[in-house]
């Protein structure tokens, strides 16, 4: 073992054995108090985060996916009743490919690949067609969960076994049952798509032989809607187109005035009243002809005129007073023209659509916009941005109004405590590592100072004591004996320098008793043990 290890060991063994049971308990607290918290934080940092894999799983999907999840070693949290399955995020696409190439991320239903793993020589042809209404209907089921509003959907399909004559076969027919997404609806297009994906699916079934219903019970397509053209579907669809335009509208003015006044500051509501009759006009206008061809004709005679008169014996002869009229000069001229005109037509066909817009209303809610121009301001902006005209009578309200914020201000201060909760234990992590090697420092460095303290203060005052007394002692030791033999010698001659100076000391070590007893006390003692 290295010199510096073992030298190491024995300085903390030394330390260990001078302090107390009090400061051994207290340090062995915060050690073991320390490294478990190190060990706590550590684990939370180091814990890998999960994703969610696979949601709203049926007991047996989530079952099989979690059997295989443990034959592969995957970590894996279950929540919202087992229905859901978090893997970590690192391994989410790869655990989804890995199971989807298993086969186990169908949802229950098996489609074509049933045929996969199937034996079809022991089969019978009721097994086989079996199982292949089995594999239709699942494939049909997860075409259908493809839709953005679909959640999941079952098929049930039923296939007539053949007859020998036509008049004798029975038709083929669907059930399709959806469960649709919260806040999600279909439309008669997307449910018609539907009905034409499954019956163009199943050979012989025809549209009319589907039916399709919700969860609750909601029928969305019905046979009999086929037959009615202009029945319920027709009004269904103009129901939703009106829907659909008052929507748009809608959007329009509120994003305006999101943007204008701020989010949550006004509401807009649109109402359109709209004809779906089809209405055809034919209009015919005759205007001025222009020339199409023209003839002249132009007769022009001169020269003598034959005899005239009346036809008969009485003109013929003579006498009779009826002669015929004699012959004379004459000339005369006969122009006739002829024109004919074209006759100019316009003819004009109007066909009128269906959803024409007989009167449009507009009722918009502002929060404490009290200024009266703003108000006006705002009613002509949406007037405009929603395409309202005088002409068919349409009416716009806009109403200043205190909005009721109790909901938002409750939602805001959940999210906000929420928030402040969250930041609190991320910071309480941080801190409470902090703080764990923070008193573990101060405790071990107050160990040793107190350690060290007393001891280098306590030889550093003893020495210095001990030489100084020492000192002290010494020198009237010395100068106190000296005294005393200089007493003992020369005490006869009261008046002599030494007599003087014998009741000096004897002043002195008065005073020395007076004052330092301790000391005379200790001079005395040695010298009785001396004389001893």
């Amino acid at each position: 073992m290295p010199a510096v290890v073992v030298r190491l060991q024995q300085q903390l063994l030394t330390l260990w054995n001078g302090l107390s049971i009090a400061q051994r308990l207290s340090l062995a607290g915060v050690a073991v108090a320390t490294v478990a918290a190190l060990a706590f934080f550590l684990t939370t940092a180091t814990q890998p985060s999960y994703a969610v894999a696979f949601t709203k799983l049926s007991e047996a999907d989530a079952g099989e996916i979690v059997a295989k999840l443990k034959e592969l070693k995957i970590p894996y949290q279950l929540a919202d009743g087992g229905t859901t399955i978090k893997v970590p995020s690192s391994a989410l696409h790869e655990t989804r490919l890995t199971l989807a190439q298993a086969g186990l991320t169908k949802s229950g239903q098996v489609g074509f690949e049933l045929f996969d793993h199937t034996n079809l020589l022991g089969l019978t042809d009721f097994n086989q067609r079996l199982n292949y209404q089995r594999a239709l209907e699942g494939e049909l089921a997860r075409t259908i969960g493809t839709m953005a509003a679909v959640e999941t959907a079952r098929v049930h399909i039923v296939l007539p076994k053949e007859e020998l004559f036509s008049a004798q076969q029975k038709p083929a027919t669907a059930s399709v049952v959806l469960k649709l997404k919260s806040g999600q609806r279909l439309d008669s297009g997307t449910v018609r798509a539907i009905t034409n994906l499954v019956s163009g699916s199943v050979e012989g079934l025809k549209p009319e032989n589907v039916s399709i219903v919700d969860v609750n019970g909601n029928v969305l397509w019905d046979e009999r809607e086929t037959t009615q053209p202009l029945g319920g579907r027709v009004a269904q669809t103009n129901l939703e187109a009106q829907a659909r335009f008052e929507r748009d509208v809608e959007a329009k003015v509120q994003t305006m005035l999101d943007r204008v006044l701020g989010p949550g500051r006004a509401t807009a509501r649109v109402s359109a009243d709209m004809s779906w009759d089809q209405v055809q006009t034919a209009t015919e206008t005759f205007g001025p002809g222009a020339p199409r061809s023209q003839r002249e004709t132009n007769e022009r005679f001169q020269g003598t005129s034959p005899p005239a008169g009346v036809p008969g014996v009485t003109t013929n002869v003579p006498g009779a007073g009826g002669g015929a009229a004699a012959a004379g000069n004459n000339s005369y001229e006969k122009r006739d023209v002829v024109t004919n005109y074209e006759l100019s037509k316009t003819v004009v066909s109007t066909v009128q659509a269906p959803g024409t817009i007989r009167r449009m209303t507009v009722a918009v809610f502002v929060d404490n916009l009290n200024d009266p121009a703003a108000v006006q301001a705002v009613s002509q902006a949406v007037a405009n941005a929603a395409g309202l005209s005088a002409e068919r009578g349409d009416t716009i309200t806009v109403s200043n109004i205190s909005f009721d914020r109790s909901v938002q201000e409750a939602e805001r201060r959940s999210l906000e405590a929420a928030a402040q909760q969250q930041l609190y234990l991320t910071a309480a992590k941080g801190a409470g590592i902090v703080a764990a090697c923070i008193v573990a420092l101060l405790v071990v460095g107050a160990l040793f100072g107190r350690r060290k303290q007393p001891t280098s203060a306590g030889v550093t005052v003893t020495e210095v004591a001990q030489k100084q007394l020492s000192a002290a002692r010494e020198h009237q030791e010395q100068s106190l004996a000296a005294a005393l033999d200089s007493m003992r010698t020369k005490i006869e001659d009261h008046n002599s320098p030494l007599a003087v100076r014998a009741r000096a000391l004897e002043e002195q070590v008065a005073n020395l008793a007076r004052t330092k007893p301790n000391v005379l006390a200790e001079i005395m003692e040695r010298w009785i043990d001396e004389r001893d």
